[in-house]
């Protein structure tokens, strides 16, 4: 099976949700064909975790988790083809892995997607979600804070 290439990504995360039960993201994504094969059957699945230093580097990037929700189906995404997603996920505030600094317990938000076409492998992104630093540094969020909305946000691909 031919791997899944010539997919262009943009992510633009609009809105981090804190409540007292979940962390609610709420993103854009624009997905760009740029191959010269149709992809057929054009699925993208996500979910949102955290990073954190007890997980291994596969369960942080390797994709979502089994049973994620997917975003988007397309029977076509032509050559050329430009689709706009708007996606909002969840995590419960009880599963988000919190790392503590001092008196302090911070989330670094991690979006996984996978996507999947007929006849193509599967490929994986992840992004790490929060607001700006310097020098395009992506900055924690506090989850001792209170309910809030923490805008704006960046995003930076992890390879």
């Amino acid at each position: 099976m031919p791997p899944l290439t010539g997919l262009d990504l943009e992510i633009v995360p609009e809105r981090l949700s804190l409540s007292l039960m979940n962390a609610a993201l709420a993103c854009r994504l624009t997905l760009v064909n740029e191959g010269a094969e149709p992809l057929r059957d054009f699925t993208v699945t996500a979910d949102l975790t955290g990073a954190h230093g007890a997980l291994s580097t596969a369960e942080q990037l390797g994709g979502p988790a089994a049973g994620a929700r997917e975003i988007v189906r397309l029977p076509l995404l032509g050559p050329g083809e430009q689709h706009a997603i708007t996606a909002d996920l969840r995590l419960p505030l009880a599963e988000a892995p919190a790392i503590r600094q001092g008196q302090a317990a911070l989330f670094v938000p991690l979006l996984r997607l996978a996507f999947a076409a007929e006849g193509h492998g599967r490929r994986t992104a992840t992004v790490l979600v929060g607001p700006p630093g310097q020098n395009g540094q992506v900055q924690p969020v506090r989850l001792d804070g209170g309910p809030r909305v923490v805008a704006p946000l960046a995003a930076r691909a992890l390879p």
